[in-house]
């Protein structure tokens, strides 16, 4: 939400904001913490898309990545 917030603060238009998602997990991936990546549930991913929707609703495309 922050990082939405202070690109469009920053004069980039929601329009211009492309939707990322990390697509990896399980393994021995870990955080610079200690904790775990994991692969989102469905309902987990949903929620993901969903909440990205309400912030840039019907984006031109999003990103999604992956390690390995």
């Amino acid at each position: 939400d922050r990082t939405v917030a202070a690109a469009v603060e920053s004069g980039i238009p929601v329009s211009q904001i492309v939707p990322v998602h990390q697509t990896f997990g399980g393994g021995n991936w870990t955080t610079n913490t200690g904790g775990k990546y994991v692969m989102p549930t469905t309902d987990q991913l949903q929620t993901m898309m969903d909440h990205w929707d309400e912030l840039v609703p019907s984006p031109e495309f999003d990103f999604a990545y992956a390690w390995g």
